[in-house]
């Protein structure tokens, strides 16, 4: 069963209604596996069968974020990324998100609705340091690193 949100309410709705297989699945990972800017969703069931699904569901802007060491020996968890649009800030925190059987991609995922841009993205480093950096145009995967945008990828079509 699902919790599918609907006009700001919930409601439990069959997972098969909605396009998921009925299986007795025991792992979950969500992530942009197919480079398009929309989260999907992998799983795995219990008696060892894979499902990939696709999010093909109408989808704002985004900006996915990955962070990496520069050329420190630094690691990246434990960072912490807020992208402020439009007056709004939005945190997401760099770890290592497991849950049970499950793993989660280390990119965050930013929605930006109707946003064209981050107005700024700030990264705190478990360090204490802080890199930061305004007007980044959405619709890409970006890696910043201690020093700032070292590469940015626009989603496949």
């Amino acid at each position: 069963m699902l919790w599918v949100n609907e006009d700001g309410t919930f409601y439990r709705q069959d997972a098969t209604a909605v396009g998921f297989a009925a299986t007795n699945d025991r792992g979950v990972a969500g992530g942009d596996f197919d480079g398009d800017g929309a989260v999907d969703l992998a799983t795995a069931t219990y008696d060892g069968e894979y499902r990939l699904y696709r999010n093909d569901a109408e989808q704002g802007t985004s900006l996915q974020v990955a962070l990496g060491p520069g050329d420190s020996n630094a690691t990246a968890l434990g960072a912490r990324v807020t992208a402020t649009v439009d007056g709004e800030t939005l945190t997401r925190v760099n770890d290592d998100e497991a849950d049970y059987q499950s793993q989660d991609s280390r990119i965050r995922h930013f929605g930006l609705g109707d946003a064209d841009a981050v107005d700024e993205l700030r990264v705190e480093w478990a360090d204490g340091s802080v890199t930061v950096v305004e007007d980044v145009a959405a619709g890409a995967r970006i890696l910043v690193t201690p020093d700032g945008v070292e590469r940015r990828e626009p989603y496949a079509d």
